[in-house]
């Protein structure tokens, strides 16, 4: 029996800790790919590497063309291969240029967020195609992100039970909880640093990538803060509750 408690302890919260960070992962790319979210990160990347590709002075001349273009026509197809995007001229004709620019960015972004692919979610991203991959940051992606979530918070709180059933007292469910929740957290408060080691350099003019990487790297360490907080709580709990018991068992 004790064989099989000390089998329970080490399985339950192997599976625990391992699906506790998942859920919190996932959690967060639930967050950082909904479309409020993601849609102001994909703006900023479009316009840097538009603006990077071409130059002020290209975009300069796209602009006269489209005035130009739109003395004819009521609407312009983009050259964009696998998204059917078009300037409207009434925008033409009645926004500046830079809030023209604007809007096209976010026709771009919506249609790679709203795309509609033929394969299935892990089926385009085996097909390392970088069209398919794209459905990591689409609705697609998002809606993939909520389902998986539920299923890992479902198995930490199975690996949470199996590990509290293997032990015998609320003192040491406590401290034994409390243990393992900081340890899994620790070392995600170092994960600024620790990316620093591990990241490859970005190349030159990639200052928007590199800032939304921050701030999903800062998120995702404020979310195991939280839990680095309820693991010392726990702890807390367990070695006051275990003090206090102590104590009524000498005062007998």
């Amino acid at each position: 029996m004790g064989f099989l408690k000390i089998l329970g302890k080490i399985f339950g919260s192997t599976v625990f800790t391992t699906f506790l960070v998942l859920a919190i992962m996932m959690g967060e790319l639930v967050s950082f790919t909904d479309y409020q979210n993601i849609k102001e990160s994909l703006l900023v990347i479009v316009k840097q590497s538009v603006i990077g590709a071409v130059g002020e002075a290209q975009l300069d001349q796209f602009y006269n063309f489209l005035v130009f273009q739109c003395t004819q026509k009521n609407s312009i197809p983009l050259p964009i291969p696998g998204y059917d995007i078009t300037v409207d001229c009434n925008d033409v004709r009645t926004l500046e240029k830079d809030q023209l620019f604007d809007k096209v960015s976010v026709s771009i972004v919506d249609s790679v967020y709203y795309k509609k692919f033929s394969c299935d979610f892990v089926s385009c991203l085996q097909s390392g195609d970088t069209e398919n991959m794209l459905i990591a940051l689409s609705s697609e992606g998002n809606q993939f992100y909520k389902n998986m979530q539920m299923y890992l918070w479902i198995a930490t709180v199975v690996g949470l039970a199996i590990m509290l059933a293997s032990i015998d007292t609320w003192t040491g469910r406590l401290k034994g909880t409390g243990w393992v929740v900081v340890v899994t957290a620790l070392p995600f408060l170092f994960l600024n640093y620790i990316s620093e080691f591990i990241m490859p350099p970005l190349p030159e003019g990639a200052e928007a990538i590199s800032t939304i990487l921050n701030q999903l790297l800062d998120s995702i360490r404020g979310k195991f803060l939280i839990v680095f907080a309820a693991g010392v709580v726990l702890l807390l709990a367990g070695y006051g509750l275990d003090f206090y018991l102590r104590r009524q068992k000498r005062k007998k």
